[in-house]
């Protein structure tokens, strides 16, 4: 009877009132007495956090992935607790995962006219030394423009060092793609 009336709605309500969170704290003092603290407060609700901690990855098809390239230490969201999983990438976000997924050191490569002081930089830096990525004839990187999938297989391609000459499945809507042999090399790798 205890436990049905604690977890009632209407117990609940009668307790905490206005309030929407509850801390309780716990100290045994010199002489073994325990002295608790409970604290109501009343406050915005807190958020669910998915997979990698973020506020956007719950039920995402791709949570599990997420949280093992969060805790891998390969990305880290953005400030407000999102990880934006269908967003677009962009070049210098790409340049920034593959140089903390390959370990690569930050800024060890030449730099761009477009990427100098930017965030990505240091990543962007590290690809290009590794010949992963690299920039156009005028100097420029071009780190704020999307990443497409076939331009992302290139870059793994590089970063697995796969033979391009070893073939891979065919797909229907790759044939003739400017990507075509790295595409089907990351599939036949069985990475994409």
């Amino acid at each position: 009877v205890h436990t049905a009336y604690m977890n009632s709605t209407g117990h609940r309500a009668n307790i905490l009132g206005a309030y929407n969170r509850v801390g309780v704290g716990a100290h045994r003092d010199a002489g073994g007495r325990l002295w608790t603290t409970v604290v109501f407060l009343q406050g915005p609700a807190l958020p669910v956090l998915g997979p990698g901690g973020f506020t956007d990855t719950l039920g995402h098809a791709h949570g599990a992935n997420i949280a093992k390239v969060a805790a891998a230490g390969i990305t880290g969201g953005y400030p407000d607790g999102t990880y934006r999983p269908d967003a677009p990438v962009t070049r210098g976000q790409m340049a920034t995962f593959l140089q903390k997924a390959y370990g690569l050191t930050p800024g060890d490569g030449p730099t761009f006219v477009d990427v100098i002081g930017t965030t990505h930089e240091p990543g962007i830096r590290a690809v290009a030394g590794k010949q992963i990525a690299t920039g156009g004839t005028d100097g420029r990187y071009r780190p704020a423009e999307w990443l497409s999938r076939g331009q992302m297989a290139a870059f793994l391609a590089r970063a697995e060092g796969l033979n391009l000459d070893a073939g891979g499945p065919s797909l229907c809507d790759v044939a003739g793609h400017a990507f075509e042999r790295e595409i089907r090399a990351v599939v036949a790798a069985g990475i994409a």
